[in-house]
């Protein structure tokens, strides 16, 4: 009941022979960055703005990552010989 990513990342993957690839019942994380709401009010306008369009644009590329390190945890997975059931 681990994601790819972490089973690479903490080598706990390299105890097991098979894998229940399903991560839909078993898997959840919840990512969030966040800021004293009267912090980001004292800051300029034009500050406020790159926080708000950073904020935007980092959904993706913290998305990208995520997927990216599941890849690679599967792989090296695979390339174990562990069985990936699904």
């Amino acid at each position: 009941m681990s994601s790819y990513e972490s089973l690479y990342n903490f080598k706990t993957g390299e105890y097991i022979k098979y894998y229940d690839g399903e991560l839909t019942h078993c898997y959840g994380a919840t990512f969030i960055v966040a800021m004293n709401k009267k912090k980001f009010a004292s800051l300029p306008p034009d500050v406020q703005s790159i926080v708000d369009k950073m904020s935007e644009e980092y959904i993706e590329k913290w998305g990208k990552v995520w997927a990216d390190s599941e890849l690679l945890g599967k792989d090296w997975l695979v390339k174990r010989g562990v069985k990936v059931i699904t």
